[in-house]
């Protein structure tokens, strides 16, 4: 019984979607034999020119303006060894991350410019360990761009 009525409300639904559809049909087709010409309508785009004007007041000239005293920068400083030693050795530990040991693992913290070291339990053996490596490997790599954990 359930399933007859089931099938009944089916099919009724379906007629009705059926008659809905042809009648949207047609009125789109009315539509369409009313009106054949699309209306032009111009819907005007806003332009930008960057161009510069021809006729400028006040050109700069390059010859009037002040030599300038300072930059910020000493173009014949030159980094120690010792710094360059540094650097180049925090670059390259940054390239080797991650590292997993079995007393700790490193990886790189780019928002913080920062490597996180997470040490194992337990975490004073492993933060000895870290050390050890530390001096071993990388000696230059200043203790300070570690967060250990």
């Amino acid at each position: 019984m359930n399933n007859r009525v089931f099938i009944i409300a089916t099919a009724g639904l379906a007629l009705v979607l059926g008659i809905v559809l042809i009648y949207l049909n047609l009125n789109i087709n009315n539509l369409k034999q009313t009106n054949p010409e699309p209306i032009n309508t111009v819907n005007p785009t806003p332009t930008m020119s960057y161009s510069q004007p021809q006729n400028q007041q006040n050109p700069v000239n390059q010859e009037d303006l002040p030599e300038p005293t300072f930059t910020g920068a000493n173009p014949n400083q030159e980094l120690p060894d010792d710094e360059i030693e540094r650097i180049e050795q925090t670059r390259s530990l940054r390239n080797s991350v991650p590292i997993n040991t079995e007393y700790f693992s490193i990886e790189y913290d780019y928002s913080r410019l920062k490597f996180i070291v997470t040490l194992t339990e337990p975490k004073t053996d492993s933060e000895t360990q870290f050390n050890n490596w530390l001096d071993a490997n990388y000696p230059k790599v200043r203790k300070s761009d570690f967060i250990l954990r």
